[in-house]
């Protein structure tokens, strides 16, 4: 193939993401996202990581995802050449890297940044263990993202932080300069879909994620069996999967929770999800760091008033008594808040209406529209302030 020679209008991108599901022809929050996304980009490239049933595919007609290869200590390599070959064949604007773990994809995106000349940006969602660790692997998990930014930092053209506060915060702490902090927020909410529905309630909390442990989920179930002493009937629905089930439901039985808590694991589209979030009162999250989380601003657009711990937007979203309550890393606390959520229908029914007028600035279109222009603009391929769709 013939390589382009001069950067088309609107640029290309190439994405070192770390999604497990768009190459499983699943419909998870980047699929989403790319169906907004991609409007402001000529073509998307998105190499992913290797996982059973993954498949090169094109979710959109300008989107192409290739599933990459190699172990874990050569993937980064692996990447890096995959990604030669994309950028052999055409011409990319901006490099972006979902950088993770043990960063293959922001190591290769510096080796290609390097040796191409394209910019790229690193993009943490949320860093484990800050605000808090849930386990010593977070502890020593923070350290190692700290590694990363300090040696990234003279690389990568900018770092884009997810939320307004945290992020931007501990990015000052680790010495990365001003001018390569982006505050481009990552939450996007469909408005129509996540909206409230004429739905039976079946639950009384629901929390959304995956089963691991930064979530929280052994805390949330400690609270909820306090909570079960004022309120026997007290229910709980669980929505995802992870490979901490097996251990969630072990700790529903030594609580004697089985009649109160139904793991319903994944849900195929925004349809289903918005439907579990109307079945339920309140929307939970146990979490000890995120950078979001995006799952409870989406129970919130349903109407639900959230209980949540102090993570990523948070504490920029939520005013406690008014559309939610901010709560501490304990069972009680948690316990507590749960309770005066549900203190009475009519309070749970206006703090969930504060709550979905709180979110209405995280309208997908709008919010995506932001974030992309950001990037264009970084790249010289759009003027500051533009109000044109394609900035």
């Amino acid at each position: 193939m013939t390589p382009e020679t001069t950067q088309p209008n609107p640029p290309n991108l190439l994405m070192l993401s770390g999604d497990r599901d768009v190459a499983r022809g699943r419909k998870g929050p980047f699929y989403y996202t790319l169906a907004e996304f991609r409007r402001y980009w000529q073509r998307i490239d998105i190499i992913v990581p290797p996982q059973p049933g993954a498949a090169a595919n094109r979710p959109f007609s300008n989107v192409h995802v290739h599933p990459s290869g190699g172990g874990r200590l050569s993937r980064a390599g692996f990447i890096a050449r995959q990604a030669d070959a994309l950028l052999d064949a055409r011409a990319y604007g901006l490099i972006v890297s979902h950088d993770y773990g043990l960063f293959h994809n922001g190591r290769a995106a510096a080796r290609l940044s390097a040796a191409s000349g394209v910019p790229y940006v690193s993009e943490i969602f949320h860093v484990p263990g800050h605000p808090r660790a849930a386990d010593l692997t977070e502890r020593f998990e923070k350290r190692l993202y700290r590694l990363y930014v300090l040696w990234a930092k003279g690389r990568a053209a900018a770092f884009r932080a997810g939320n307004e506060r945290e992020i931007p915060r501990l990015y000052r702490a680790w010495g990365v300069p001003e001018d390569k902090i982006l505050v481009l927020p990552s939450h996007y909410l469909d408005l129509k879909a996540f909206s409230q529905q004429p739905v039976a309630k079946e639950a009384d909390a629901i929390i959304v994620c995956r089963l691991v442990k930064n979530k929280g989920l052994f805390l949330l179930l400690d609270a909820l069996a306090l909570a079960k002493r004022q309120r026997p009937e007290v229910r709980l629905h669980i929505v995802g999967e992870g490979p901490l089930l097996a251990a969630l439901q072990q700790r529903v039985a030594r609580h004697g929770l089985q009649a109160n808590v139904r793991f319903i694991g994944w849900l195929p589209d925004q349809a289903a999800v918005a439907r579990a979030y109307n079945a339920a009162r309140v929307v939970v999250c146990a979490s000890f760091n995120e950078g979001g989380p995006r799952t409870t601003l989406e129970g919130m657009a349903c109407g639900l008033p959230a209980v949540t711990t102090p993570v990523g937007a948070m504490p920029e979203v939520i005013r406690p008594g008014e559309n939610g309550y901010l709560v501490d890393w304990t069972s009680e606390s948690l316990s507590a808040a749960l309770l005066a959520a549900l203190e009475s229908e009519s309070h749970r029914q206006s703090l969930g209406a504060a709550a979905r007028a709180s979110v209405l600035p995280f309208a997908r279109e709008s919010a995506i529209r932001r974030y992309a222009c950001g990037y264009l603009q970084l790249i010289g391929a759009a003027p500051e302030n533009s109000t044109s769709h394609v900035c």
